[in-house]
């Protein structure tokens, strides 16, 4: 709805704001916040959030500087694997052993980690006011997630959400369409 577009709009960097924040590199910048971890900590919809699932932890982590591929293929075997990169030199990681997280903390460029929590991946859009009919919406999964488990515990928290479609493999990671019937989505 236009409400929704006006509202996320007006919460976006301007690209001057932007191409200072890439510029100075301590900021994580996701399309739902823009923060620098260590001056004001992670958005408040993050703080205390559990990233742990079955075992596997997902992480968001910043480093001073970009890594070397070969500095990402030692984190590897401990345990640490890159799924995706945020700019400013920051990485969504899962985490899998004891060893991982040390990993990447111990590296000389570490700088902050804290746990990938939900509220990262959610569209601004989704966030504002102005939804008054349903909706479909599509979410991404992390490789390895099972989207049959996923579709259960969506279902098991909001029973009137319809899945439309899962599409994809476990191995890259695959992609659930829910419609979120009206006055669900807030």
């Amino acid at each position: 709805p236009p409400e929704a577009g006006a509202a996320a709009a007006a919460t976006a960097l301007s690209p001057e704001e932007l191409a200072f924040r890439v510029e100075e590199g301590r900021w994580i910048l996701l399309r739902t916040a823009a923060f620098d971890p260590l001056r004001e900590g992670p958005p408040a919809f993050a703080r205390g959030e559990s990233a742990s699932r079955a075992g596997t932890k997902y992480a968001l982590v910043q480093f001073t500087g970009d890594l070397s591929e070969k500095d990402w293929k030692d984190m590897e075997r401990q345990g640490a694997k890159v799924l995706t990169y945020i700019p400013s030199h920051a990485y969504i990681v899962r985490l899998e052993g004891d060893g991982a997280l040390a990993a990447l903390v111990n590296h000389p460029l570490y700088r902050w980690h804290g746990p990938y929590a939900g509220g990262y991946k959610v569209s601004p859009l989704l966030s504002a006011p102005g939804w008054k009919m349903g909706v479909f919406v599509d979410t991404r999964l992390f490789p390895g997630e099972n989207p049959i488990l996923v579709r259960d515990r969506f279902l098991d928290i909001a029973p009137d959400v319809a899945v439309a479609a899962i599409q994809g493999t476990m191995e890259t990671g695959a992609m659930i369409r829910l419609f979120v019937p009206a006055g669900l989505l807030h």
